[in-house]
């Protein structure tokens, strides 16, 4: 209910948003900033309640539809950053911060861009990754913390056995 309720005062938070991204480039100018904040956020509260209630389905592309709001405001805001790096580097900044995977954010939004954004990308991932390391908002992500001294956390050798049958 909560969903359908932030869906019929911002009808932009529906769907994944791997659509919506295209009609953010080609309109957000018209939007403008404090709208573009309000679809952020409220699509940022439909995110969280989505995925708190047990929804199994993935968050990447509403987290790179994040990032385009996001990077596509402060392109309004800064005159001097240009909206098509604004939105790549926010889409791989929030991306990264949330899941933590610099490589393959970098990696999917190169395909979805541009190889020529691929520095860009990098650099927001990266700096994304730093800022947020010791950050986790998903509960499930395992610690990249290791305990060497720890024997829970040792691999221990194991056998395997394979019976191979032999015909006679």
């Amino acid at each position: 209910m909560a969903i359908g309720l932030l869906a019929l005062a911002v009808p932009q938070t529906l769907f994944f948003g791997e659509k919506e991204i295209q009609t953010i480039v080609e309109t957000g100018a018209n939007l403008g900033l404090t709208m573009l904040l309000i679809i952020g956020f409220t699509k940022m509260l439909a995110i969280s309640v989505t995925l708190h209630s047990g929804f199994r389905g993935g968050f990447i592309f509403p987290l790179f539809y994040l990032g385009t709001t996001f990077g596509y405001a402060i392109a309004l805001s800064v005159p001097g950053i240009h909206p098509t790096i604004a939105m790549v580097c926010m889409m791989a900044a929030v991306n990264v911060a949330i899941t933590k995977t610099p490589i393959s954010s970098t990696v999917i939004l190169s395909v979805l861009s541009d190889t020529a954004m691929v520095p860009v990308i990098l650099i927001a991932s990266f700096t994304s990754f730093l800022l947020t390391t010791q950050v986790s908002l998903i509960g499930t992500q395992r610690s990249r913390t290791i305990f060497p001294n720890e024997p829970r956390y040792q691999a221990v050798p194991q056998a395997i056995v394979v019976e191979v049958p032999v015909e006679a």
